[in-house]
């Protein structure tokens, strides 16, 4: 047993080394309040590829980008909704050997960065001379339309890479 949790820790230490960004996907039924969402990890891979994995659908994509690899993982995610529906195995989306190491790794990330953004809040809104009003366009999470009724968003955030 404590073999295997050795590996598990460095597995993790691993994809925390690797991680650029942490995420969420939502499916939703539109006009419905039946929503699911999952926690996305980015990692960079041979400092070139960008890789996402959708952690609770055990589903990955790749690209150059960070916007890219969101974009693909879209794309494997609504064929493999629509596969495993065809197939009558929609159970199976949840099926992930690696999720335990994979959550473990972004739920660490996600604590640094909310750690971090908790102090910059604070900082600012303790010192409102340093605080100055930016007018920018609010991005929104683009949505793909997986059928008429259920669509797929995603958010991302760049983190800076754990030394």
């Amino acid at each position: 047993m404590k073999q295997e949790e050795d590996g598990i820790t460095s597995k993790v230490d691993i994809l925390r080394r690797k991680t650029i960004g942490i995420g969420e996907v939502l499916l939703s039924i539109k006009e419905h309040d039946k929503k699911v969402c999952s926690p996305l990890l980015y990692l960079l891979e041979n400092e070139v590829y960008v890789y996402v994995y959708c952690i609770d659908f055990g589903t990955f994509a790749y690209g150059n980008t960070i916007d890219a690899a969101s974009d693909n993982l879209a794309s494997a995610i609504d064929v493999n909704i629509k596969e495993l529906h065809r197939e009558n195995r929609i159970g199976d989306l949840n099926d992930n050997p690696l999720q335990l190491e994979y959550l473990e790794a972004y739920q660490i990330a996600k604590r640094l960065y909310d750690k971090d953004s908790i102090h910059k809040i604070v900082e600012r809104s303790l010192e409102p001379e340093n605080t100055k009003i930016i007018r920018t366009a609010v991005k929104r999470p683009p949505v793909w339309e997986i059928t008429d009724t259920v669509e797929l968003s995603i958010s991302s955030i760049a983190l800076a890479r754990v030394a």
